[in-house]
Order: C-alpha cells, then structure tokens, then sequence
C-alpha cells in the first residue's frame, strides 16, 4: 500500500508542508502519479505524503507531521546509498482537514480498499450488539420474530441481520463503503460528536466473500447459529470453526443482495468476527477426545488404558507453546507403555494429532479490531473544527443524507441538517 524514499538533509531546520523532490529518469519510472509514500531521513524523522509527478521532478503534500521535520526550500536529493522506493508494508495515521487532499490521499492507495466512517476517533471497531455485555442478540431475535415484521420472518439469516443494521437495530455486524466520500460524510455528520475529531478507516482487503459461495453459507449458518443457539447448525459452525482456527482468518469481509435501497446507494460491504466461546472450545475437546476414544476402540486397546490417556490429555494446559513440548507431552503420556513398538508408534502419531487439534481449541473472544492488524489499513484522522467544511464541501458534490438515504427519512435528515442544525 506504500512506497518509501529516504532524503538526506544538512540544511537548516524548519517545517515544511510542501517538499520537492528531483528523480532521476529511472526513479520517476518507479514511481506512480499520486501514489502515497513514506519519506525517512537519516535521523529517522519520518513524514507521509502524496507524490504528483511532472516531467523533470516530484512534488509531495506532506499528510502527516512528527512535531520536528527537516526541512528546506532548496530541492531535496534522494539519497544514491539506499534502494529507494523499496516496497513498504505498514499502517499510518495522518489528517485531513480539506476534501481535496482526502481524495488526493484517497486516490494515491492502489489496492483493493474499504472504507468506515467513525463520528469519534476513541471509537474502536465495535459492532453495535456488543456494546452491551453479555451480547443480548439471541434476546433481540427473539422479540423480533415475535413481532412477525416482515423483513424479520425469512429464512435468510444473511438478510434478517442486514435488514437488523438497515433499521438501527444492534447486529454483530459492522458497515464498510467502496465510496470513500460516503465514509466521509459518515465521520463528519454526527451531531452529538460534532466536537469530537472523527475518523475514517481505510482498510486493504485481500478477499471479499462472494454471493453464492461456501463462505456465504458459512456466515449464515453462523448467524443463525448465533440467533438460535440451533443444534441444527451447531456441527456445521464446529466444523467452519475449526478451519478457520486453522486458517487463522478470524474474520470476513463480505458483499450482500441489495435487500434494500440504502446499501445500494451507499455501496454497502459488512465485516464479521467469528469468535470462539468456552461452551464451543469445551464442545470441539470433547468431540476430538471422543474420536481418539473410537480410534483405539477399532485398534482393540484396552479402553481402561484409553481412558487413563485420555485423563492425562485432560490435565493439560492449552495452548502448548510449540511443536517441542507438544512432542514432550505425548512421551510423557505414554510413559508407561504396556504395548510393543509398533502399537506405541501408532499411538504416538494420534496422540500427537489429538494435541495439535486441541491446541487451536482455545477461547477466542470477539475482537473486530483485529482487523486492523491483520489486514494493511490507513486511520485518517478528521480534526473536529474541519467537520462543518467538510459536509459543506461534500454537499456541494452532492454527498448528504439525502443521496446517503435515499428515502423519506434520508431526505428528512437532509433538510434538518441544512436548515435547523
């Protein structure tokens, strides 16, 4: 998502918020117009910019500033001792006060990228539902369907929770846009965090779950495993799990149906965190030790025997660090070995196994903030006295509640925010 250069300066000190930079011919062509950059010097004084090219030279809009930057009027030399413009994985923060250079910064991120908009910059990526502990979903479901609406009585648990975010009401999901302006206006607009900075999330995304796919189905069995505590879905749940705690993808990114106009108008993607309770991990242990249980049995073992291994594996403390003491523990498990080598080595490579599964089964709480460490993001901060410029500035694009929301509550808003507020 970034490139980087390093300059070398002996000038004197300033700040600066423009700086020019002269390329060779070959730099310039590693270097893409608008592209986004980190620019380091010898001091480790670091800055982020956007890069616009012309014929001879680079020009960089400096988007963040550590409190001292070196700086200089003169032109700035790359320096021929580093390899410039090395590929540069990272996340940063910088701000934004004006909507051109947030499309500037916007439009210099070449990857496949979603945005969210957040009117509180403390905020963390908290879906709604759990802002309350415990999470009362299955509660929130249930008075629902006894409601019998017409958006809630289907069999698509995909769409109930859609059209749950859709009315406001608390979901385990969180809303992201493919429209960058659109997670702007959503970081700017809130009335009661006016005096708040705001921020927006810009968020590289490796893979998006397709309509029709064996990922779809895995979230709606999730969620109506999640709605129902359904012993229906329960070994279909168990079993996506245990992939995914093999996988180590914990959550997904996922497009929908336009179930309604909203997420069309907004370009609607969710984010969903699969997190792993004690009840589920208690669940996969027993299962695992059951199938170890039957394993021996058609070997013909004493099940006496089986079942004090089986008591050993129970006294264990998950997880085991690494495949050292994992194999440590399986020779400590069959100390004491009443059958021949061959017997013994059979059992070994099942034990073995039986740790290894049982090492991934571990509480997992919800945490959708892992996002953030596991997928290259940018967090732009919205200073809160550029807010009021910047929803003026987006309403003259004609982003506002009304193209937001396209309905009567949309248009609603619209005409609050622009005449009473």
């Amino acid at each position: 998502m970034l490139r980087y250069g390093i300059y070398l300066e002996n000038k004197e000190l300033r700040e600066f918020k423009n700086i020019r930079c002269e390329f060779s011919a070959e730099e310039l062509e590693k270097l893409n117009n608008r592209e986004l950059i980190h620019i380091l010097n010898n001091d480790d004084v670091s800055a982020y910019g956007i890069a616009t090219k012309s014929d001879d030279h680079i020009n960089i809009k400096i988007l963040s500033e550590p409190d001292t930057l070196i700086g200089t009027e003169e032109v700035l030399k790359i320096s021929n001792a580093v390899n410039d413009f090395e590929p540069y994985e990272s996340s940063l923060t910088c701000n934004v006060e004006d909507l051109f250079d947030y499309i500037a910064l916007t439009l210099a991120i070449d990857s496949n990228k979603l945005y969210r908009g957040q009117a509180d910059s403390s905020w963390g990526l908290l879906p709604s539902v759990f802002r309350s502990t415990p999470p009362p979903e299955r509660d929130i479901f249930s008075e629902l369907k006894q409601l019998n609406h017409k958006d809630f009585t289907k069999d698509d648990f995909i769409e109930i929770a859609v059209n749950m975010q859709h009315y406001g009401i608390p979901t385990r999901l969180l809303d992201w846009t493919s429209n960058s302006l659109h997670a702007l206006y959503f970081a700017c607009v809130s009335k009661e965090n006016e005096n708040k900075d705001g921020a927006v999330y810009i968020v590289n995304v490796d893979s998006i779950v397709e309509l029709g796919t064996e990922e779809e189905k895995n979230i709606a069995n999730f969620l109506e495993y999640k709605y129902l505590n359904s012993d229906m879905r329960k070994n279909d749940v168990l079993t996506f799990l245990d992939s995914i705690n093999r996988s180590n993808e914990h959550h997904y990114f996922f497009k929908t149906k336009y179930y309604n106009d909203r997420i069309r108008s907004q370009k609607g993607y969710f984010s969903i965190y699969f997190e792993q309770t004690e009840a589920e991990v208690s669940q996969f242990k027993n299962q695992t030790l059951d199938d170890f249980e039957n394993f021996c049995n058609k070997e013909q073992l004493n099940m006496n025997y089986v079942k004090s291994l089986i008591d050993k594996i129970k006294l264990l403390r998950f997880p085991l660090s690494n495949q050292a003491v994992i194999n440590s523990k399986v020779s400590e498990i069959l100390q004491e070995f009443p059958y021949n080598e061959n017997v013994k080595h059979t059992l070994e490579v099942e034990i073995k196994k039986v740790l290894e599964k049982l090492n991934t089964k571990v509480n997992r709480p919800h945490d959708m903030n892992k996002i953030l460490s596991k997928d290259n993001h940018i967090r732009v901060l919205i200073p809160k006295a550029a807010k009021k410029k910047l929803i003026e500035q987006l309403d003259d694009m004609g982003i506002n509640s009304s193209t937001i929301y396209p309905d009567i509550e949309g248009l609603s808003r619209y005409l609050k925010e622009k005449y009473i507020n």
